[in-house]
Order: structure tokens, then C-alpha cells, then sequence
């Protein structure tokens, strides 16, 4: 097994007795594993990144802080939302990210942690509060 490192044999064992946990950057159909049917997670930068600007643009901030959500680096305000968006219902089919068809939900709670930061910071035009319950409630 030329070129196969002692981390890839150990996922590779891991794997095959169930033990696994995969996410991946492009879909995967569902694999069924001794009767258990298990969804592979979409470990897709399109859940955080786009949605940093989209809580600025929402937000109308006038200027961008270390101090924000992904201003410098994934915050744990950020992970935390997109983690609380992970339902039992995921975990149970082996999920650790939500599905990637509830996107625009999943980007307006994260883009309220962002907006969030720039009204606590003062870095805003109009009103946190009236903007981040406009956005929430149409998703």
C-alpha cells in the first residue's frame, strides 16, 4: 500500500467497522451500514463564509472588527450557530452538519450572530433588532 499513511489506515479501519465520522465538500449519496441508513455531511464553506457578509450587508455596518465573527478566524458564535442548527433528527442518520437544503435558514442565523457583534461593537446604521427579525422571519 505505497503512498497510504498511518492516519489513512486508520480511518480505513475505523471505517470499516462503523466508526467513522465523514464529511465531505461535494454531496454523497446515503450509505446503508449493517441496516442503518447514514447521511454523509456536507462540510461545505458555503455554510460560514458568504454569510460573514451577508450579516454585514444585513446589519449596514460601517466598519469591520477583529472582535466580529469571521472577521479574523471561525468564531465559536458562529460553529455554535451552525452546530445548533444540527437536529437529533441529523445526529440519528450520522449527521454533523445540517442538510444543505436548509441553507437560507441555516445562513440567517449565522449572519444574526454577525450583525449581532456589529450592533454590540456600534458599528451600525439601522436597527439590529428590526433587520435580524425581517431576516429570520422569512426563512
Amino acid at each position: 500500500m505505497a503512498g497510504i499513511g498511518i492516519t489513512d489506515l486508520i480511518v480505513l479501519e475505523m471505517s470499516k467497522q462503523g466508526r467513522a465520522i465523514f464529511a465531505s465538500g461535494s454531496p454523497f449519496d446515503p450509505v446503508d451500514y449493517k441496516g442503518k441508513v447514514y447521511t454523509a455531511g456536507q462540510a461545505n464553506n458555503a455554510y460560514i463564509f458568504p454569510v460573514f457578509d451577508f450579516g454585514l450587508v444585513i446589519s449596514d455596518a460601517i466598519r469591520v472588527h477583529d472582535e466580529m465573527p469571521l472577521a479574523t478566524d471561525v468564531s465559536i458564535e458562529t460553529t455554535e450557530a451552525l452546530a445548533g442548527q444540527v437536529m437529533e433528527e441529523h445526529l440519528a442518520k450520522g449527521m454533523i452538519y445540517p442538510p444543505f437544503t436548509n441553507i437560507r435558514k441555516i445562513s440567517a442565523h449565522i449572519a444574526t450572530k454577525v450583525a449581532a457583534k456589529a450592533y454590540e461593537l456600534g458599528e451600525y446604521i439601522f436597527s439590529f433588532p428590526y433587520f435580524c427579525s425581517k431576516l429570520l422571519a422569512k426563512t
